[in-house]
């Protein structure tokens, strides 16, 4: 099998996760209540069974996953990959997201504003597929 990359969806209610191949193709995907009342370990724990799950289903090996991505809510610095306080997510509060994702599953974590990743994946694989970017500066 190519190598493959995970995405996961984190919202207040529910995470989806995808697992994607190099060419682009959705190989398996799920979705699970995020039970977000229980606070930031249960989510993780939901986040890492989802994951699990769909490696399973797919049966792709850890070994065969480039990295996880996560779209996560609210403000965070994406170069720490620290969640600050997201509004739909009660009881965090600079959560390493990044690091513990990485932790508990053993492949290198990235995490960006959920906003930001639907941008780049509309620019990817979606509506915004060969729209010209031109900056500001000129």
């Amino acid at each position: 099998m190519s190598k493959v990359t995970i995405g996961i969806d984190l919202g207040g209610t529910f995470a989806k996760t995808a697992i994607v191949s190099e060419e682009g193709a959705i190989v398996e995907q799920n979705s699970f209540p995020t039970h977000a009342d229980k606070g930031p370990e249960a989510v993780m724990d939901v986040m890492k069974s989802g994951v699990e799950e769909a490696l399973d289903n797919a049966g792709v090996k850890k070994s065969d996953v480039l990295a996880v991505g996560i779209g996560a809510p609210g403000p965070m610095n994406w170069q720490s990959g620290i969640v600050y306080s997201p509004p739909n997510l009660p009881g965090w509060k600079d959560v390493p997201l990044a690091s513990e994702m990485e932790k508990r599953l053993g492949i290198k974590t990235f995490v960006d504003n959920d906003a930001n990743v639907a941008c780049f994946g509309e620019f990817w694989g979606g509506a915004g597929q060969g729209v010209i970017v031109v900056g500001a500066g000129g």
